[in-house]
């Protein structure tokens, strides 16, 4: 990522990749069946949330220390 991300962006970014991860799972584990899963990210206008929301969507599509990439992830991204 170009940016640094600030601390309280580090922390916010990481509990939004872990709702994520664990939407995701839920999905792999019900399957199209279930209820189906959403992820918010709502902050204060001026926190960051488009470089959070990308540190996100980088960490998701190229993997990190701990997970591996995902080629075959899709993301759909609204905004106001």
């Amino acid at each position: 990522m170009k940016f640094a991300l600030l601390g309280f962006q580090e922390s916010t970014a990481a509990k939004v990749l872990q709702n994520v991860r664990l939407s995701l799972d839920e999905v792999s584990r019900v399957g199209i069946d279930g209820d189906g899963q959403a992820v918010t990210l709502v902050a204060p206008t001026g926190a960051g949330k488009t470089v959070m929301a990308a540190a996100v969507l980088e960490a998701l599509l190229d993997g990190d220390a701990v997970h591996a990439s995902d080629d075959t992830l899709t993301v759909v991204w609204l905004s106001d």
